[in-house]
């Protein structure tokens, strides 16, 4: 597929990324519009288009989640971080995909993983907000200790009590 990619001059990439988007508007079937979309991306980092191709991916991981097809999400953002190690936002889906699924091991695992990539790019700010949600989403107290220890790090103690108050509330 690359070799075929590669030797797409641009406005041919241009009309092949028009005419997947028209078949995604076309097709009913979310699952098959988030794989016309994954497709997309990858068209686009095989033609050294990774902005263009994580948008794509963006989209396929949305139409993924809203239909609650959390493993193929999954497998999308574990696709970027392999393609695009720098990215931060496949961390923090990969710790909301893991509390939906109920995987609570995974989830402590990927909370404190999100919390080093975002660190390491300065968004510890944003990394408060979003372990802020995932709290609310979360059921397990394991998971809720990690996101309390996490905010602990990030130096809110103040959400981190919050949290805290939260796991007492659950007996």
């Amino acid at each position: 597929m690359r070799e075929l990619v590669e030797s797409v001059a641009l406005p041919q990439l241009e009309g092949l990324l028009t005419s997947l988007e028209q078949r995604a508007d076309d097709v009913n079937r979310p699952s098959e519009k988030a794989r016309i979309f994954n497709l997309a991306g990858d068209m686009c980092f095989d033609a050294a288009q990774p902005e263009r191709g994580l948008s794509y991916y963006d989209k396929a991981i949305t139409t993924y989640t809203e239909c609650e097809q959390y493993i193929a999400a999954g497998r999308i953002c574990e696709k970027i971080l392999a393609l695009s190690p720098d990215s931060v936002r496949p961390y923090a889906t990969l710790c909301w995909l893991a509390i939906m699924r109920g995987l609570n091991s995974e989830a402590c695992g990927r909370v404190r993983a999100y919390v080093a990539a975002a660190t390491s790019h300065g968004l510890s700010r944003t990394a408060r907000e979003y372990l802020l949600k995932l709290a609310d989403d979360a059921r397990d107290r394991s998971v809720l200790e990690t996101i309390a220890d996490a905010l602990t790090e990030l130096q809110d103690r103040k959400a981190s009590q919050a949290v805290q108050a939260r796991i007492r509330s659950l007996g």
